[in-house]
């Protein structure tokens, strides 16, 4: 199936600030109310492998502090242009304009060796361009959830992030898989900017 055909083509650095608020939560469920992801914008995806084992262990607040340093790492690195992102305790999810892709690779590799030399954790990441996913199937549409007033953050439909986090871990197309992958190598033992 073809789920190209609203795909906004390229995106501006203001693509996520000029989507319209989904205020309610029940807004979020309202798929006409989400935008299409320019093609050229990265999804992110981070996992934290064995999390649940972790956070019974007693490490939940060192398991969501690794799972928000993406976040952090990205935002600081496109600041002032305002990011999808969503946190989802031992993971997120962040958009990064096509400016900053191979910067945003570093910075991912960057935040998965501090969270193995630091933490002893293994961070999954996988970065890939939105039209590389609609060209495997999976599209990527954005709403703005703002519960409070000046707090918004992503949400995601379209099955480009369940895509995107499948193939970070090793599981679909072996093309894509290769795609979405970070080199080891891009860490160069750097500090994180958080």
């Amino acid at each position: 199936m073809d789920r190209t055909t609203d795909a906004a083509p390229g995106g501006s650095d203001d693509f996520f600030a000029r989507l319209p608020l989904l205020a309610q939560a029940s807004d979020t469920f309202d798929g006409a109310r989400y935008g299409a992801a320019p093609d050229d914008w990265e999804l992110v995806v981070t996992d934290i492998v064995g999390s649940t084992p972790l956070v019974a262990a007693g490490k939940h607040k060192t398991v969501n502090f690794v799972a928000a340093m993406a976040i952090a790492a990205l935002k600081n690195l496109c600041a002032p242009t305002q990011l999808p992102f969503l946190f989802g305790g031992d993971g997120s999810v962040v958009m990064v304009p096509p400016a900053h892709a191979q910067a945003a690779r570093q910075a991912l590799a960057r935040v998965r060796g501090f969270a193995a030399r630091e933490f002893g954790m293994q961070l999954r990441v996988g970065i890939c361009p939105v039209a590389v996913l609609r060209q495997f199937g999976s599209d990527v549409r954005v709403g703005r959830f703002e519960p409070t007033p000046g707090n918004s953050f992503g949400v995601f439909q379209g099955g480009g992030v369940g895509m995107l986090e499948n193939a970070a871990r090793g599981r679909g197309d072996a093309a894509l898989m290769a795609r979405v992958a970070v080199p080891e190598a891009l860490d160069d033992g750097q500090p994180v900017d958080l």
